[in-house]
């Protein structure tokens, strides 16, 4: 078997491992229920407008003005009916997965990887970058810090997974349409600058961590081009502008003020100036993985063959210093707010944005450097020795047994125990309204996309917005689980 079979052999077999890999995930989705933040902006938003609800929490809690609007009219807030919950999860997974697509497809189409030998047997560009992206939505899911926040929690996906999809698909559009076009004034490049400066606007509204990252992406496209290519990208001055703007709206919040006394242990310059690299460096180390390692050595040549594809002025020594201080300063960037204002990591959610970040650009950078990664190549070629049952044993226990796939499968395994328990719970609480209840505890903990239970304790944030939707006078958990 040549090399270029024995690599699409890795390609498809990968693609199949991974594909099973995602099945635990997605039955999931069909069970997830609202949490306590879910429950809270649907108790809150049942005698307001939208715009009261809009004002209330701009004004008192966070200026993140798109993730305020998803919380007053999304189909659960809006239905009161929690069986909207799991669909609602749903399409923003299909959201996310189409975007992801999307920005891979385009990209591909620029690069035109050399992904097979062009024979009858080799899939088409289309089925390659789905078989790509499948195995991207489980090398994702695989070592995100906690897919709950992501996935199966909707304030936290729509205000964090939600606005990266837009950030995957505005690349995209700049790629297909905008990047090195002279064709100023076709309807493409007009409706592209247009959609990605919404966009732009939406994502700067969603959270400050992607803002800010979102904006130094914009300012480093203009000023990348300025520097290396001679020439002021104006298709991105309209997109940076509105996004500016939307940051504006997004920092003057009066309920920034408000939220930030919540929050300690931060506004320490010294601390600011050298936390956020020793962060960098655990983060990273803590987002590697046998499967990652394995995918960037099986796919090298690939990779290699994208690289001779990119034009020599990018890959000339500048053009490579300042592509990898992009990708250090987007890294960077996520712990710049959570160490100012927590003095420490940032929520989960983010980080998990964070990987998504550090395996697109991860790859990039692997693609733009190809050429000088000889040790790669050598590794990569020793990687083709093994046999072909060798291969498929090291590619299906790397993706599918280790990390979050180990405890997706283990939470699939126990899902009917879940299923009992809640719906034990349900009884419960409808033949009890307007009481005091006790509830038992879950007789199995799912890590992998339930989110969080309610407390021993009846005052507290969870107990009282779980007693206000299902119209108790107090609920509390039996006891407390044992860690």
């Amino acid at each position: 078997m040549t090399q270029n079979s024995r690599s699409r052999f890795a390609l498809q077999f990968t693609f199949l491992i991974s594909l099973i890999s995602l099945l635990p995930y997605l039955t999931f989705f069909f069970v997830v229920v609202p949490c306590s933040d879910d429950i809270f902006y649907h108790n809150y938003a049942q005698d307001k407008t939208v715009s009261e609800f809009m004002v209330h929490h701009y004004t008192t809690w966070t200026g993140r003005y798109f993730s305020n609007l998803m919380m007053a009219i999304n189909p659960y807030t809006l239905t009161s009916n929690p069986h909207a919950y799991p669909w609602m999860m749903l399409s923003l997974f299909f959201i996310f997965t189409i975007s992801l697509f999307w920005m891979l497809q385009t990209l591909s189409a620029k690069l035109n990887p050399d992904l097979t030998l062009k024979n009858s047997t080799a899939p088409t560009l289309g089925h390659a970058t789905g078989m790509i992206s499948i195995i991207a939505l489980s090398l994702f899911f695989h070592k995100m810090p906690r897919t709950a926040d992501s996935l199966y929690w909707f304030a936290g996906a729509s205000s964090h997974l939600l606005p990266m999809s837009l950030v995957l698909i505005s690349i995209g559009l700049y790629v297909k349409n905008l990047y090195r076009t002279t064709k100023n004034t076709t309807v493409p490049f007009i409706t592209s600058i247009l959609g990605i400066s919404v966009f732009s606007f939406i994502i700067c509204g969603s959270n400050e961590t992607l803002a800010i990252q979102w904006l130094f992406t914009l300012m480093f496209g203009i000023f990348y081009h300025a520097v290396i290519e001679k020439r002021w990208e104006k298709s991105l001055v309209l997109p940076l502008l509105v996004a500016v703007i939307g940051f504006g709206i997004l920092y003057l919040a009066p309920g920034n003020i408000v939220r930030a006394k919540e929050l300690h242990g931060g506004h320490d310059i010294g601390l600011l100036l050298i936390k956020p690299w020793g962060l960098i460096i655990e983060t990273t180390a803590r987002y590697l993985s046998l499967s990652l390692l394995l995918s960037a050595l099986l796919f090298f040549p690939f990779l290699k063959s994208m690289n001779s594809r990119i034009s020599t002025r990018a890959k000339e020594p500048r053009s490579l210093m300042l592509l990898g201080l992009f990708g250090l300063g987007l890294f960077a960037l996520t712990f710049v707010p959570s160490v100012w204002t927590m003095g420490g990591l940032p929520p989960r959610r983010v980080l998990n944005n964070t990987y998504l970040l550090f395996l697109l650009y991860g790859t990039f950078l692997l693609i733009l450097f190809a050429h000088k990664l000889d040790f790669l190549r050598r590794w990569s070629d020793r990687l083709y020795t093994l046999s072909n049952i060798q291969l498929k044993i090291l590619i299906a226990v790397s993706s599918l047994f280790l990390f979050n796939h180990f405890y997706a499968w283990k939470d699939l395994l126990h899902l009917p125990h879940f299923l009992n328990s809640m719906e034990k719970r349900q009884t419960l609480v409808s033949a009890n309204p307007h009481q005091d209840l006790t509830l038992p505890n879950l007789e199995y903990f799912p890590t992998t996309f339930f989110y969080e239970d309610i407390t021993v304790k009846t005052d507290d944030y969870r107990n009282v917005v779980f007693s206000e939707f299902y119209k108790l006078k107090s609920v509390r958990l039996a006891k407390e689980y044992e860690e």
